[in-house]
């Protein structure tokens, strides 16, 4: 299996994150709009260097293995996002979830990076269903994944507790014979 290096679209890289990413992954991190939707309740310099500096060692799509990717926007070669991807033990099926600096949002650009990274999922790399969680409020990510053409399998009522209080989930989801390649 080769190194990852990255993934490119009309307007993004989808690759590794770097050390030259800190600041703008911490920035647009810590951002309360951000945080509003994530489990995590802070961040900061010394958790996004744990990440960068755990990655480094991780190649991606690797069975029961995790990995971030940063997204790049190729005009200000800018750190403008991260994706989540998470494989099954099986290694055929993976949880994806995207996190993007506020003002990248509302432009198309999660799912240009999405879109790349479940097309690689499913036809370089075999992958048979990829799974997206996101709350039931969060109306811009679940538009991402209507835009993509995941369909919504699942609505857990109070599943999670999550900043205090219970909180519902909404789950969406698509299957390798559905994608259809950009």
């Amino acid at each position: 299996m080769t190194h990852f290096v990255a993934l490119e679209t009309p307007r993004l890289f989808v690759r590794r994150l770097g050390n030259d990413d800190l600041d703008a992954l911490v920035a647009y991190r810590a951002d309360p709009n951000v945080m509003r939707w994530q489990m995590w309740d802070s961040y900061d310099a010394v958790k996004g260097r744990a990440m960068i500096d755990e990655l480094k060692q991780v190649e991606p799509f690797t069975a029961n293995g995790y990995f971030q990717f940063g997204v790049e926007l190729k005009a200000t070669a800018e750190l403008i996002g991260d994706l989540y991807f998470k494989m099954d033990a099986a290694g055929s099926q993976a949880e994806l979830g995207y996190t993007l600096a506020p003002k990248h949002q509302g432009q198309g650009l999660a799912t240009e990076a999405v879109r790349a990274l479940l097309d690689h999922a499913f036809t370089q790399r075999k992958l048979h269903r990829v799974v997206a969680i996101a709350d039931p409020h969060n109306a811009a990510s679940i538009n991402v994944m209507k835009r993509l053409g995941m369909r919504q399998e699942a609505h857990f009522r109070e599943n999670v507790w999550f900043k205090g209080a219970w909180a519902d989930d909404v789950v969406f989801a698509i299957l390798a014979r559905e994608w259809k390649s950009p």
